[in-house]
């Protein structure tokens, strides 16, 4: 079973939790969750005990107990959510409009009816002369992201 264990002291090590578990049965892992960019523990981790029935002891012992100074929330971890679409996310329904246009999809038509893929429409507008001038091409090309020069 996996559990979940909050509010925890940035002090306690992996080591720490995993003992602490120990007390009622067989550890499996003990992980503290980590911030990914500065590597700071976030203040819970999850331990896993193969037997549930030493699990559900554990949670009802340790719940609420104190642990390195911070009295801990220990309970059985719930299933992550689907992180696709939702409030916040790109696009309705998940859709990123970006991914797609990495994958080749034709997200709208350029200046000259082309297909605008990713800035593919300069070169494509520059060849069938739909520009007024070189200025107004480097100006759009600019504009899509692109930044490379037109010759003049």
């Amino acid at each position: 079973m996996n559990i979940y264990v909050g509010n925890l002291s940035f002090d306690v090590k992996e080591e720490n939790l995993q003992t602490a578990f120990q007390a009622f049965g067989q550890v499996s892992s003990a992980t503290i969750v980590r911030d990914k960019y500065s590597g700071q523990p976030r203040g819970f981790g999850f331990v896993e005990m193969p037997d549930q029935n030493e699990a559900r002891t554990a949670i009802a012992n340790l719940n609420g107990k104190e642990l390195l100074g911070r009295q801990m929330n220990v309970n059985e971890a719930r299933p992550r959510p689907s992180r696709e679409g939702g409030p916040g996310r790109q696009g309705a329904g998940g859709e990123d409009p970006m991914r797609e246009a990495e994958a080749g999809a034709v997200i709208e038509r350029g200046p000259c009816s082309s297909p605008l893929t990713q800035g593919s429409c300069v070169q494509s507008c520059l060849s069938h002369d739909t520009f007024p001038s070189k200025k107004e091409a480097r100006h759009q090309a600019e504009g899509m992201g692109r930044n490379k020069r037109v010759k003049s």
